[in-house]
């Protein structure tokens, strides 16, 4: 997945330097940081667009996967960049 948003490229370069890792997964990224497990952002999935984040009802099928692809951290956030301005 190519990561355009320059606030999100900080985010990972960040979470690089403290050990992080990142999965490409196509569509979203799997951020972890294992030696971070109660950093509520050091654990999280990048989706690709904000199209994958479902409306509310069920949760979109990358948001149900984010506990299971953050383990073993506690908490995971879902996060997407915002759609450019008109």
């Amino acid at each position: 997945m190519r990561v355009t948003s320059l606030g999100y490229r900080t985010d990972l370069a960040l979470r690089a330097l403290e050990g992080g890792t990142e999965t490409d997964r196509g569509d979203y990224l799997v951020v972890r940081n294992p030696a971070l497990p109660d950093f509520w952002w050091g654990n999280f999935l990048l989706l690709a667009r904000p199209g994958l984040a479902a409306p509310p009802g069920p949760p979109s099928s990358a948001a149900r996967r984010a506990p299971a692809a953050a383990a073993p951290a506690r908490r995971a956030g879902v996060a997407w960049p915002a759609p450019p301005l008109p």
